[in-house]
């Protein structure tokens, strides 16, 4: 038997699959700032995520957002599990993309990211 010492990448603990886009810190809060949905421009994008804001921000459009230490941004979708039973792929990307778009004001590639690290 092999015993397996360091990063695990199916640890559900430390990571996500979300279907979305990924937006830097910068780009995002002047984003939000500009079309009134974060009223402080000089707060701190991942508190906001955290507060009353920004969880109203993100239940409204029914949309995550994942934050990982040490990134410089912002995954910004859904994530897969999340997907209902009668709804297809396709059109859980498009209404993804839609959504993503008229929040944010401008259209954004979106893809699956997923994400593993290991808290140490």
């Amino acid at each position: 038997m092999k015993k397996r010492i360091g990063f695990v990448s199916n640890s559900s603990s430390s990571s996500f699959c979300i279907y979305g886009t990924y937006i830097s810190h910068e780009k995002l809060k002047e984003t939000l700032v500009a079309e009134g949905i974060m009223s402080d421009p000089c707060g701190d994008i991942e508190s906001w995520f955290w507060g009353i804001e920004g969880a109203d921000f993100l239940k409204k459009h029914s949309l995550s957002a994942q934050n990982p230490e040490y990134h410089e941004g912002t995954y910004l979708g859904r994530s897969w599990k999340d997907i209902p039973d009668d709804q297809t792929g396709a059109t859980f990307k498009e209404e993804v993309e839609k959504t993503i778009t008229e929040t944010l004001g401008e259209e954004v590639e979106c893809s699956t990211y997923e994400v593993a690290w290991e808290d140490r």
